[in-house]
């Protein structure tokens, strides 16, 4: 799993995305929106993403150096789970290329579409565009350009328990 947060400059000011994808299906699986930046932010993604996908015992986390992602609460998180944090070497960007290119996506075709994007508006439309365009329908030249949805429905999902 790659782990980013990224700001978002809004037309009323900054929010905060963080993100949460299965590296093997390309799938979005957690994410959080806030307007400011700190552990909850980050721990709410994990939660969301735990909720969502029946993740296996040892599933590695891979995010950014960001101090949220060394915070207590979400390497206590990581524990109680029996997950594995890989967090990447200081100062390069290309240890979670896969989460920044994510995230610079998500700001791209979801965010910045309208220049009077608000916090309300982001907040809306972006659980549609991540679960309806995102997931079903963008391809991924990395997955056969296949959508992730359509990549786990032939090879099913990559780190799920199957006999919780």
């Amino acid at each position: 799993m790659n782990e980013d947060i990224s700001y978002v400059e809004l037309a009323s000011g900054f929010a905060y995305l963080a993100a949460i994808m299965d590296a093997w299906s390309r799938r979005i699986v957690g994410y959080g929106l806030d307007r400011k930046v700190d552990a909850h932010l980050v721990t709410a993604t994990l939660q969301a993403a735990i909720a969502f996908s029946r993740l296996l015992q040892e599933t590695v986390f891979h995010p950014n150096r960001g101090s949220v992602y060394v915070s207590k609460p979400h390497r206590k998180i990581l524990k109680r789970y029996s997950f594995v944090s890989s967090v990447g070497r200081r100062g390069n960007p290309y240890d979670n290329a896969q989460a920044e290119s994510l995230t610079k996506m998500l700001k791209v075709e979801a965010i910045y579409v309208a220049s009077d994007e608000t916090f309300e508006n982001v907040a809306g439309h972006l659980p549609r565009f991540i679960n309806e365009v995102y997931s079903e329908t963008r391809l991924h030249s990395a997955r056969g350009y296949l959508s992730p949805a359509r990549c786990e429905e032939i090879n099913g999902p990559a780190l799920v328990n199957t006999a919780a």
